[in-house]
């Protein structure tokens, strides 16, 4: 535990869940709200009610220059226009609709409804996803003003389901699922459409129907493949492949796109319009410890580790950056192929029951022994009042001889982060969203959307995170993830994506009635400080069940530490590194600025403001603790530390100066390769320098992030104290902008 202690000097560590459940009540709106601390306060200022219940509020697109929000209502196969300028923050209101565009209205006929919203992000118009019927035909998308009237039609692929425009404004991109008929007669290839509207931007109103606009769809064939992607299924490839949700970067330079069905991401590149491959995401060992979960509907909460995989399968997926490096967010919804004539879904006792056979193979899990899996199958594990229900698929897990060696279930009951250029997994939170909600509702832990009852979903994908947003508050960059099952919010700091951390989950759904208010968060959408009507974050989240939008108003406050005052001398360097994410002081609310830092602490600090990647292998040394051996393994990997000797690294060992310069100056060379040109430092006591150390201090010097002493000395074995360790963080990350 010494170790775990010790990394508590710079940052909490995400595992410690500080509780604190309360009911906010205001005249008339409650919510839930449990934190792991106060850096946001959370309330709810305003409701849209659709009076259509389900399907009456799903996507929601906020228009940040008219102020207007545009929900899609598939119970009436239209769009409600609802203007958010009259919110106040001091004020609890119940909005109204501005208008309501049908599709009738439109002169749309043979549509299945309206499945997405995008608002322009610089242009007086919006785009809209409309599935034909048959939704196997080729769907369209609906260019309207911003007040709603049509401009025009653009056919894309069949069953688009999700619209988005690229941050510049110039494309229009639509991810066309092209799912099966029911009795899998027509089944048509999934694509994504890529709508060039940069003239758009340029033309009059009445000029644009008249525009010569058409898609260019974009298929998967002869696309490279990346892993294990889901292609058991009925049909050929290419009609396997679904697309779902697109996301894309900030240059706008590729695109993102889930294919939920197929547990992958492909990338799309937007300058040749082709994709680059496709990347499959791989499966969560729930027999981990830190992957457990309650796969077992008997009215009881059960989190335990089970021999069981997860497949991700992300629905929706939001990009975001740190620095010059992309993430992108995740909610692992999860989804099986269900139709009458193919369904892949089976609970393990139907499988038994079909004639499946099931022998546990403990090489396809991590956490248990051959014997203990073997045990708890003799104990009854496949029974009904065990793992029998669980839903698994009939298409994943079989050896050679049809023996299901492994069982998949969908979802991962979680959100991952991912490297957006290697899609590789950096961060997964575990189990923590069956921990939280077990804590906050124990009495309706793993209710569905609609149905209040104990321990309902357990057996199927548990909460279901279905939504994900990204958005900075106070400096810090936070992930808001809908569970759509339960209902709520989970919010995690995600300001260092490898390291991110629970900060809250709140939920306004009233669990006195099976479906009453803000059930099964379909959509999310954040508006940042500078587009709000009222000047401050809100967060949108839009209730597919209740047919609800809950309109929350989220304030945040930029940490500081009671022992660092505004007038300490390294207050500046320490607030920036915090508002980094890569220092978040102590437990108890101070940063301890006098303190020497540890050798692993600083290890710690260096990986975070670097991103130097994690790798799957260990360096030599044999004291390192657990808390700290990723960072270990990557800084030694790229060269920038070394150990003491070959085996002993010293964590607990406060770090000198001349150590500290050493690692600074190894981590810029990593990053931007040596200085071509250095000038020698004018420290007095030069001669105490080793001779290593010399060319790295002077390089230092000439970058201006070392300078020395205010006696003209670099004093070299002099211990570094925690300030001391943040100042010359802060003017490495300079030096490197």
């Amino acid at each position: 535990m010494k170790g775990f202690k010790a990394s508590l000097a710079l940052f909490t560590a995400a595992s410690a869940f500080i509780s604190s459940a309360s009911l906010v009540q205001g005249e008339e709106r409650e919510l839930t709200v449990d934190r792991k601390d106060d850096a946001l306060q959370i309330k709810k200022i305003a409701s849209y009610d659709s009076g259509s219940d389900e399907g009456g509020t799903e996507i929601l697109a906020y228009d940040i220059h008219t102020k207007k929000a545009f929900v899609t209502n598939s119970a009436k196969k239209s769009i409600d226009i609802v203007d958010f300028s009259t919110l106040n923050k001091n004020e609890d209101l119940s909005l109204k609709p501005s208008a309501s565009i049908s599709l009738k209205q439109l002169g749309i006929e043979n549509a299945d409804g309206i499945t997405s919203v995008a608002t322009h992000p610089k242009a007086n118009f919006i785009a809209a996803a409309v599935p034909s019927s048959p939704k196997q035909e080729n769907g369209y998308v609906v260019l309207l003003d911003k007040e709603g009237k049509l401009l025009t039609k653009i056919e894309v692929g069949a069953l688009p389901d999700n619209v988005v425009f690229t941050p510049d404004g110039e494309t229009l991109l639509t991810a066309n699922e092209g799912e099966p008929s029911s009795d899998y007669k027509q089944n048509p290839e999934g694509s994504v459409s890529i709508i060039n509207v940069k003239e758009i931007n340029n033309l009059k109103k009445e000029e644009i129907g008249k525009a010569d606009i058409k898609a260019i769809n974009v298929s998967f064939q002869d696309v490279p493949i990346r892993g294990e992607v889901r292609k058991n299924s009925k049909g050929t490839l290419m009609k396997q492949l679904e697309p779902e949700y697109i996301t894309v970067d900030e240059e706008s330079e590729y695109a993102y796109v889930s294919l939920q069905e197929n547990n992958a991401i492909a990338k799309l590149n937007l300058k040749t319009q082709k994709f680059d491959e496709i990347v499959g995401l791989g499966v969560k060992d729930h027999s981990l410890k830190e992957n457990a979960l309650d796969g077992m509907n008997n009215g009881k909460i059960n989190i335990e580790p089970l021999p069981v995989l997860g497949m991700y399968q992300p629905d929706a997926l939001d990009y975001f950056q740190k620095g010059n490096k992309g993430y992108i967010v995740t909610p692992n919804e999860g989804d099986a192929r269900d139709y009458e004539a193919y369904g892949e879904e089976k609970t393990i006792k139907e499988l038994l029951n079909s004639g499946g056979k099931i022998e546990l193979n403990a090489k396809h899990y991590k956490g248990f022994t051959q014997e203990e899996i073997n045990q708890m199958v003799q104990n009854g594990l496949f029974n009904e009042k065990k793992l029998g229900d669980l839903k698994v698929s009939i298409e994943e897990g079989k050896n050679k001889d049809g023996v299901y060696e492994s069982l998949y279930s969908f979802g991962g009951r979680s959100f991952s982060i991912w490297d957006a250029e290697t899609l590789e997994k950096v961060y997964d939170s575990g189990s923590q969203f069956e921990d939280i909600t077990a804590r906050v509702y124990p009495e309706t832990f793993n209710s569905s959307n609609d149905k209040v009852k104990l321990d309902n979903r357990s057996d199927d994908k548990g909460p279901e995170p279905e939504a994900a947003e990204v958005g900075k508050i106070g400096g810090q960059t936070y992930a808001f993830i809908g569970l759509e099952r339960m209902g709520g919010v989970m919010v995690y700091n995600i300001s260092n994506p490898t390291e991110a951390h629970y900060t809250t989950y709140f939920s306004s759904r009233d669990m006195s009635e099976d479906v009453k208010e803000d059930s099964a968060p379909e959509g999310i959408t954040f508006i940042d400080q500078k587009d709000s009507p009222t000047k401050t974050p809100l967060l949108i989240v839009s209730n597919e069940v209740s047919g609800t939008v809950a309109l929350y108003e989220i304030e945040g406050k930029a940490k500081e530490f009671k022992d660092v005052p505004k007038t300490h001398w390294a207050y500046t360097y320490i607030q920036e590194l915090v508002e980094k994410g890569i220092v978040d002081g102590k437990e108890d609310g101070t940063f301890s600025p006098q303190e020497d830092i540890t050798r692993a602490q600083f290890a710690k600090i260096v990986k975070r403001a670097l991103n130097v990647p994690s790798v799957s292998h260990s360096a030599p040394f044999k004291d390192v603790p657990e808390w700290v051996n990723d960072d270990v393994n990557a800084l030694y990997e790229a060269g920038i530390i070394q150990g003491k000797t070959k085996e002993v690294f010293a964590p607990e060992q406060s770090i000198t100066r001349q150590q500290m310069a050493l690692v600074i100056m190894r981590a810029y060379e990593w990053k931007k390769g040596k200085l071509s040109h250095v000038k020698q430092a004018p420290f007095k006591d030069r001669e105490t320098i080793s001779e290593e150390a010399q060319e790295k201090i002077d390089a230092l010097y000439t970058l201006g992030v070392m300078s020395g002493k205010n006696s003209g000395n670099f004093s070299p074995y002099e211990l570094s104290s925690r300030a001391q360790a943040a100042k010359v963080l802060s003017k490495l990350l300079s030096s490197l902008e």
